[in-house]
């Protein structure tokens, strides 16, 4: 009988994969696509006051009534910026979560230079066991520059639920929605044609899809499954410019996953399954996952491996496959020491989505691939003394076959291309609390990269890049806080001896508690007004300042 009801579990789950496949297949033309695979799921006992995640941002957050500020905190002021300085690949370093109280319902809105408004608004609600939340926001702004302006939106709505015991395999699993539109409409500033003739390019990107997670217990059979269905539409509509014509792109995606774990003996044992069907401009690109995981862990360290077998078609549909290796230890050698250490071997899962949210001046003919880390290994020793004082050292080194990177050539149209390389990279990063009224966060990263078929380090990656960030609560109702980017030269183009100069970039943050719901806030960013640089030719505005209040309720 048991053996039967696990049968019948992952039979359902499998269905649940093949029916949204189906759906896609007969509604090809409309079907949304994605941003985001489904993050690797770690056993609990690894993420218990040890673990040190080390992956990509965007990751899919649990629908909790969370807003983009509390009540100590203005992290999060800046999250409408126009865009972020994330560079190809975009490796995390190691991050502490902080854990936040939010209210049911907040409201922000704020107005700074160039004519910049913003709106952002946020509420949550029980009804009859779902957990139910909305968030959305939209900001616009002149521009800093000739044909800088800009404007975006987005909106999501989350719900949470637990399934009663009714429902069998289901009873008792959490399941999690998300359904979501994102906009943005700017210029390619950039252009030197546009700057120079009386026309301008306009340029549109939605992104919009739903998802849907189920996680459970059944006969003592750990399950997750679910799927997304996400897309992502580019044009380009050119204003005066004859020679330009429009252009247009997409990419369609569905995907779904199982994941089934169980303990046995001392080990806990995993097997997962991972589909991805979808297409870009009309070529098809697929991603296939078959893996299973062993973990074995006491009192002193914890291990974990990983092997499975991997498939996949670029835009280009040429065939890519191999084996998927891989291995995680832990190590707590003591109350203040502890020692991770991680190897990977394997593709490495991208998409047209992640290029354009990390540089929206993209030619729309850039090609998809997956790069094969032939080998991805890294280490790190994190000192922890006390709760509020914690310390990482570490090195990662990485040597990849079709290894992907921007590149802007001497027209200023950047595209994504693919080489093999090897990067080594030193980190060092830490956060400390000397008080509960003061909170330090810094990071150093030094890297050191090469091209196989090139001189010279990888385009837009640069030498070194630091970061600090520096909060403190003068009064119970009353906080500042300054932060300081640094990043270094960067080569934008492996056959141009030529390099994006330096940066440094300071911001200063204030805040003001009104009463326990009205927030009154200032922010600064640029205070130096330095010529910044992040992508070629299209320079991010200088000195910017800006007021808002936040309404929670």
């Amino acid at each position: 009988m048991k053996i039967s009801k696990i049968s019948i579990l992952v039979i359902l789950a499998f269905c649940g994969i093949k029916a949204e496949y189906a759906f896609a297949q007969q509604n090809q033309a409309q079907t949304p696509v994605g941003e985001t695979s489904k993050p690797i799921e770690l056993p609990a006992f690894i993420i218990e006051g040890v673990e040190q995640l080390d992956y990509k941002s965007g990751v899919k957050q649990a629908p909790s009534k969370s807003s983009p500020l509390s009540q100590k905190e203005l992290d999060s002021l800046n999250s409408l910026e126009k865009q972020q300085a994330a560079m190809l690949p975009p490796e995390q370093l190691p991050n502490k979560t902080f854990d936040k109280n939010f209210s049911k319902g907040f409201l922000k809105a704020g107005f700074g230079l160039f004519v910049t408004p913003e709106l952002e608004a946020g509420y949550g609600v029980n009804l009859g066991g779902y957990e139910l939340y909305a968030n959305g926001g939209f900001e616009s702004s002149g521009g800093s520059a000739k044909r800088s302006d800009y404007s975006k939106m987005f909106l999501s709505l989350y719900s949470d639920f637990i399934a009663p015991d009714k429902f069998f395999i289901f009873g008792g699993s959490r399941t999690r929605t998300n359904v979501f539109f994102n906009n943005s409409a700017f210029n390619l500033f950039g252009d030197a044609l546009s700057q120079d003739k009386d026309g301008y390019t306009d340029r549109s990107m939605n992104k919009y899809g739903f998802a849907v997670d189920v996680d459970g217990n059944f006969e003592n059979i750990q399950f997750a499954t679910g799927g997304q269905i996400k897309s992502l539409q580019l044009s380009t509509d050119s204003k005066a410019l004859s020679y330009y014509a429009k252009e247009n792109a997409f990419q369609n995606q569905v995907n779904g996953y199982l994941s089934l774990r169980s303990n046995w003996s001392n080990y806990l044992v995993a097997a997962n399954i991972s589909i991805d069907l979808g297409s870009v401009r009309t070529n098809s690109v697929n991603f296939l996952q078959l893996d299973a995981s062993a973990s074995y862990f006491n009192n002193e360290f914890s291990i974990v491996g990983k092997a499975g077998f991997q498939a996949a078609s670029n835009s280009d549909e040429d065939s890519r496959g191999g084996l998927l290796l891989g291995a995680e230890l832990h190590y707590r050698m003591s109350s203040l020491f502890t020692v991770n250490a991680a190897f990977f071997s394997g593709l490495v899962k991208t998409s047209l989505f992640n290029y354009f949210e990390k540089n929206p001046y993209l030619d729309f003919s850039s090609k998809v691939d997956f790069p094969y880390d032939i080998t991805n290994v890294s280490g790190f020793i994190t000192y922890h003394p006390l709760e509020s004082m914690q310390f990482s050292a570490g090195a990662r080194w990485r040597l990849t076959d079709r290894m992907n990177y921007f590149s802007t050539d001497s027209t200023n149209t950047s595209t994504v291309k693919y080489n093999k390389g090897t990067s080594f990279e030193i980190i060092l990063d830490g956060i400390w609390s000397p008080t509960d009224k003061d909170r330090f966060i810094f990071n150093l990263t030094t890297n050191a990269s090469v091209l196989n078929d090139y001189d010279g380090s990888i385009p837009y990656m640069p030498a070194m890049m630091v970061s600090a960030d520096y909060r403190r609560e003068w009064l119970e109702n009353f906080g500042t806080q300054i932060g300081l980017v640094y990043v270094g030269e960067r080569k934008y183009n492996e056959n141009i001896d030529e390099n994006l100069d330096s940066y440094i970039s300071l911001k200063l943050s204030a805040d003001y508690r009104l009463n326990k719901e009205f927030l009154f806030y200032a922010k600064f960013d640029n205070l130096t007004n330095s010529n910044t640089y992040i992508w070629k030719n299209y320079k991010e505005r200088g000195l910017f300042a800006s007021i808002g209040l936040m309404w929670q309720f």
